[in-house]
C-alpha cells in the first residue's frame, strides 16, 4: 500500500496551468453568453416598469376624479449642468385644485351663473372651432391660465383655455405674463379630446345666451416652475437604461411625430384625465393631444444618427417602445420592431409597426 502511494504522479506546472486556462476561458465564454441576456432582461423589466407606473397614474386619475400626471425630466449630473436628451426617473405629480365655479344663484340681483356668449362652429381657415364663455362669480382670478383644461356642466368632454377677451371684445389674447387670465370673457377652444370628429352641435348643444347648467369646473395644469410632486414614490429606472427622449415620439399626425425631448431641458408631462384620456403638456409646445411612444433603451446609445433625430436605439431590436393610447389612456409595451434594412434611411414607422397595432405584450 505504501509503496502505490509512493510511486503516484502528481500534477506538473504545466498541467495546472492548462487547467487554470480551460476555466478562464470559460468564465469568459459564460460572460459573454450571459451579459446580453441580462442587459434584455433589464430592458425588458424596466419597460414593464414604466408600462405599470403609467397605469396606476391612470388609475389615479379615475379614482380621484382630477387629471394625474406623470413627469419625465431630462438627467442632469448636476442643477448646473446642461439637460441630457434622457431620463432614468419618473415622477408622479400632484395637480392644483380643481376650480369650480358659476354654479350659484344669482345674489341681490347680481348674475353668478356662467353664460356662453358665443359658439363658433366654422372659424376662418387656421382658427380652431372656439366658444366664449362669460364667467360672472370672482375668485377665478390669479388661478386660470392658458392650456387648462375646462368642463361644461362638469360633465362630458374637457375643452382647452386660450385666453380672454374684455367685455368689448378686445384685449385678446388677456393673459398676462405668466398666462393668467385677465378679463371674465374667455375664450375656449372646441375640444376635439378623444375624438378627431368636429364638435358640432350634437355634442356642444350650447348656444349664445345659455346659462350653463350647474357650472363649470376648471382642471388646473400645473406651472412648469412651480410643480408638486406627489407621495408617490418616483419610479427610478435600473442603471444604464434610460427612456431615451430623442426618440421618444408622440403622433400628431401620420407624418408628425416630434420627439418629446424639450429644447430648454424642462421636463414634458403625461397627464391622464378623470375620463382616462391621455394629454401631453409640453413646456415649449403647450398641450398635446396625440398617442405617445416612449423608447426605453441603453443610455450609451442615446446619439443621434441622422437629420431625422433618431437614435442608435432605434436600431437595436432588444430595446422596448411604451406607447400610451391618446384615446383610452391605455398603456401597452412592444418590443422595437427595429427599422427595414433595405430602406437607406431608418423608418420610424417601421420601428413602431408591433407597437401601433397596440399589439402588447401583457400591457394595461
Amino acid at each position: 500500500m505504501m509503496r502505490t502511494l509512493a510511486h503516484r504522479r502528481a500534477f506538473t506546472l504545466i498541467e495546472l496551468l492548462v487547467v487554470i486556462f480551460i476555466l478562464v476561458v470559460l468564465t469568459v465564454l459564460a460572460i459573454g453568453i450571459a451579459a446580453p441576456q441580462t442587459q434584455q432582461r433589464r430592458l425588458r423589466e424596466a419597460a414593464r416598469q414604466t408600462e405599470l407606473y403609467l397605469h396606476r397614474a391612470r388609475a389615479r386619475a379615475l379614482e380621484l376624479g382630477q387629471v394625474v400626471g406623470v413627469l419625465l425630466v431630462p438627467y442632469r449630473p448636476d442643477p448646473a449642468s446642461t439637460a441630457q436628451p434622457f431620463c432614468v426617473q419618473l415622477y408622479t405629480l400632484t395637480l392644483p385644485d380643481p376650480y369650480v365655479g358659476g354654479n350659484l344663484p344669482p345674489l341681490s340681483g347680481v348674475p353668478t351663473q356662467a353664460v356662453i356668449l358665443d359658439v363658433n362652429y366654422t372659424p376662418p381657415p387656421g382658427l380652431p372651432q372656439y366658444f366664449v364663455l362669460r364667467v360672472n362669480d370672482a375668485g377665478w382670478q390669479g388661478l386660470i391660465r392658458r392650456g387648462d383644461l375646462i368642463q361644461i356642466g362638469q360633465k362630458g368632454g374637457w375643452h382647452v383655455i386660450l385666453g380672454s377677451v374684455d367685455d368689448s371684445g378686445g384685449g385678446s389674447p388677456g393673459i398676462d405674463a405668466q398666462g393668467y387670465l385677465q378679463y371674465r370673457n374667455w375664450i375656449i377652444r372646441l375640444s376635439t379630446i378623444g375624438s378627431s370628429d368636429p364638435i358640432g352641435a350634437n355634442r356642444f348643444p350650447f348656444r349664445p345666451g345659455d346659462v350653463v347648467p350647474g357650472g363649470f369646473r376648471v382642471q388646473r395644469m400645473p406651472r412648469p416652475d412651480a410643480l408638486t410632486f406627489s407621495t408617490i414614490e418616483p419610479l427610478e429606472l435600473p442603471e444604464g437604461v434610460v427612456v431615451d427622449l430623442l426618440q421618444s415620439r408622440i403622433e400628431l399626425g401620420p407624418t408628425n411625430m416630434p420627439p418629446l425631448m424639450d429644447p430648454n431641458g424642462n421636463g414634458v408631462l403625461i397627464a391622464f384625465t378623470p375620463q382616462g384620456e391621455m394629454l401631453v403638456l409640453h413646456p415649449t409646445f403647450g398641450l398635446l393631444h396625440g398617442d405617445v411612444f416612449l423608447m426605453v433603451g441603453t443610455q450609451d446609445q442615446v446619439e443621434q444618427i441622422n437629420a431625422q433625430g433618431h437614435t442608435r436605439n432605434l436600431l437595436d431590436t432588444e430595446t422596448y417602445w411604451v406607447g400610451v393610447n391618446r384615446r383610452t389612456g391605455q398603456v401597452m409595451t412592444a418590443i422595437n420592431a427595429g427599422p427595414d434594412p433595405t430602406n437607406a434611411v431608418p423608418d420610424l414607422l417601421d420601428a413602431l409597426r408591433f407597437i401601433r397595432s397596440w399589439d402588447s405584450e401583457g400591457g394595461g
